[in-house]
């Protein structure tokens, strides 16, 4: 049977439900068991995440409604300006 489905798809091609699940599993995917051998974990922790920053904020900052393709670490170009909320008239 065939269904349509609402997932996302991870650098390694797995599939996930959840942002939150993804999320989890595109972390780990930084973070190598080989990256943490001979050293106090805390500091190998902080390197490594120091290390993958700008990778670790795209991760996190995606959110369902995010275009992921369009992000300058993904290889978008566009400059995109923020959205602007204008305060509501005050009567007078």
């Amino acid at each position: 049977m065939i269904e349509k489905i609402s997932a996302y798809k991870s650098s390694d091609g797995k599939m996930f439900g959840t942002i939150e699940e993804i999320q989890k599993h595109e972390l780990g995917l930084l973070f190598k068991p080989e990256d943490f051998a001979g050293a106090p974990v805390v500091d190998q922790v902080a390197q490594s995440i120091m290390r993958h920053k700008d990778r670790i904020m795209d991760i996190l900052t995606t959110t369902s409604r995010s275009k992921p393709k369009a992000r300058s670490i993904n290889g978008g170009t566009r400059k995109r300006t923020p959205k602007v909320v204008q305060a509501p008239a005050v009567p007078s």
